[in-house]
C-alpha cells in the first residue's frame, strides 16, 4: 500500500474548527471524551481539520447512488464494519476513563480532538448505510453496534501506560488512514460527489490522529522512543497472527494484507523516532 497521508481533498464539504462544532440535529447523545476541555497551553501542537456534520449528513441522505444492488450488497458487511469500528472508539475511551492511569494535558487534548472525530465518522457511517441499504434504517444499526461487547483482555499489556496506548493509536490510525485513501476510487463510483470528498476528509482526520498521537509521545515520552520498534513489531505480530477483533477499536486489520502491515509499522517507527 502506499504513504499513509491520502491526497488533499477536492472538497466541496464544509470545513469547519472544531472549536465550532455543535452535535448534529437529532443526534446530539453525548459521547465519552466530550467533557474534556484542552489545557490553554500544551507541549504539543494537536492538529484538527474539522468538517460540517450537517451539511454531510444532509447530502449522504438525499445523493443519487449509482452501483447496483448487487454490487452494493457485495460491501455490505465492509460498511456495518466501518460503522462498528468507528463506533468502538467509545468502548476505547471508557476503558482508558476506567484504567485509572493519570493523563498527560497533552494526551488528554489529543484525546478531545480524537473522540469528536471518530464520533462524526461513526454517524456518518450510520447514515452511510442506512443510504445504500434502506432495509436497514439507522436506529436498528445503531441498535445493533452500540450494544457490541468489548473485551480488552487480550490486548491489556498493549495499554499499560500513556505511552503504550499512544503508541497503539498512532498504528491503528496509520493502519485507517491508508485503507480509507485508497477506497476512494470505490466511493467515486457510488456516484454523487459528497461520497469521495467526505471519505477523502475522514482519512484526513485519521492522519491527524496519527500525527496527533506522535507529537504527544515526542513532546511528554521522548525519553522512551527507543521502545518504538519493539512495540510496533508487537502490534504487528498481533494484528497478523488473526487473534480475532473484540470491538477494542484497536487492531482490527485481521483482513489486511501482511504486506500492508508490514510497510504501515516500519514507516511508523521511521515516524516517531526521527527527531524534530
Amino acid at each position: 500500500m502506499k504513504n499513509p497521508t491520502p491526497g488533499s481533498p477536492k472538497s466541496g464539504i464544509t470545513q469547519v474548527s472544531h472549536t465550532h462544532l455543535a452535535h448534529p440535529r437529532g443526534l446530539a447523545t453525548p459521547y465519552c471524551g466530550a467533557e474534556i476541555v484542552p489545557a490553554a497551553s500544551s507541549k504539543a501542537r494537536i492538529r484538527s481539520g474539522g468538517w460540517n456534520p450537517e451539511s454531510v449528513l444532509d447530502a449522504i441522505h438525499r445523493a443519487p447512488i449509482a452501483l447496483s444492488a448487487a454490487e452494493l450488497e457485495a460491501r455490505r458487511d465492509t460498511f456495518l464494519s466501518a460503522a462498528q469500528t468507528e463506533f468502538d472508539a467509545e468502548f476505547l475511551c471508557r476503558y482508558l476513563e476506567a484504567s485509572g492511569t493519570a493523563w498527560t494535558p497533552e494526551f488528554l487534548a489529543f484525546e478531545h480532538a480524537w473522540r469528536r472525530d471518530e464520533y462524526l465518522h461513526y454517524i456518518a457511517f450510520r447514515r452511510l448505510f442506512a443510504r445504500l441499504y434502506p432495509d436497514a434504517g439507522e436506529e436498528a444499526l445503531a441498535a445493533i453496534v452500540e450494544s457490541a461487547t468489548p473485551d480488552f483482555s487480550p490486548i491489556a499489556t498493549f495499554l499499560a501506560d500513556e505511552f503504550h496506548v499512544l503508541t497503539a493509536i498512532a498504528f491503528d490510525e496509520a493502519c485507517t488512514a491508508k485503507s480509507y485513501a485508497e477506497d476512494v476510487p470505490f466511493y467515486e463510483r457510488l456516484g454523487a460527489p459528497v461520497f469521495p470528498e467526505w471519505i477523502r476528509a475522514v482519512a484526513r482526520d485519521e492522519v491527524h490522529h496519527c500525527i496527533n498521537a506522535i507529537a504527544v509521545l515526542r513532546a511528554c515520552h521522548a525519553h522512551r522512543l527507543g521502545e518504538v520498534p519493539a512495540l510496533i513489531d508487537s502490534f504487528h505480530v498481533h494484528d497478523a497472527s488473526q487473534h480475532g477483533y473484540r470491538n477494542t477499536f484497536l487492531f482490527d486489520h485481521w483482513a489486511y494484507a501482511p504486506e500492508f502491515l508490514q510497510r504501515v509499522a516500519q514507516r511508523l517507527k521511521v515516524q516517531i523516532g526521527a527527531p524534530h
